[in-house]
């Protein structure tokens, strides 16, 4: 049996009538697949660590969050080079050495597979660069969904983040630069330069 995403309810949408913030870290499921096109301020105001990291390996299971039981899929990831950090009290000991727990809401557990249309997909031995934001109940989130996530390729002979495999359709902002189309256009080196120097 496989439930898709008409049959789960759709995925998640982000809209101005709640607060931004709030949505960044917890998007809610609802019946529609656009998200708000977020600039590279509101993905950094949202996130606890940005970082270059590897994902190892992943396992999938159900899970009661935001009132729902839904499969989740956490995927450790190997941290290779942390551009951006900020330091919280409660923050894990573990994390703060060579990997990080993220979890994903997606994932295949025995004949059932959900999938949540605009989510980030971790792919074990691809490196992304990654927006990790807090959840409430403990550990490790995208911020914005596939916003947050870039995976790297080589182009010119210069390493470059690119686009999301998995973005939603975007809603754009008058006079906002989405960030998934400002960080793109830079080299790796640039990119973390933009990075270190957004307030």
């Amino acid at each position: 049996m496989m439930l898709t995403r008409r049959t789960l309810g759709g995925a998640s949408a982000v809209f101005f009538g709640q607060s931004l913030l709030g949505l960044l870290l917890s998007p809610r499921p609802a019946h529609a697949t656009t998200a708000v096109a977020l600039a590279l301020d509101d993905l950094l105001r949202a996130s606890y660590r940005v970082a270059l990291v590897t994902p190892t390996r992943s396992a999938a299971a159900w899970e009661t969050t935001d009132g729902q039981r839904r499969i989740v899929t956490r995927t450790s990831v190997l941290l290779q080079d942390v551009w951006r950090a900020r330091t919280e009290p409660q923050a894990a000991s573990e994390e703060d050495a060579q990997e990080m727990v993220m979890r994903t809401l997606d994932g295949r557990v025995g004949e059932i597979q959900q999938r949540v249309h605009g989510e980030a997909t971790l792919r074990p031995g691809e490196p992304v660069l990654v927006f990790a934001g807090r959840l409430h109940e403990g550990g490790r989130r995208i911020v914005g969904m596939a916003q947050g996530e870039y995976p790297l390729k080589e182009r010119d002979g210069q390493t470059h983040l690119e686009r999301s495999r998995d973005l939603p359709e975007l809603v754009r902002r008058p006079s906002i630069e989405a960030a998934i189309d400002l960080l793109p256009r830079l080299d790796l080196a640039a990119a973390r330069r933009a990075i270190e120097a957004a307030r």
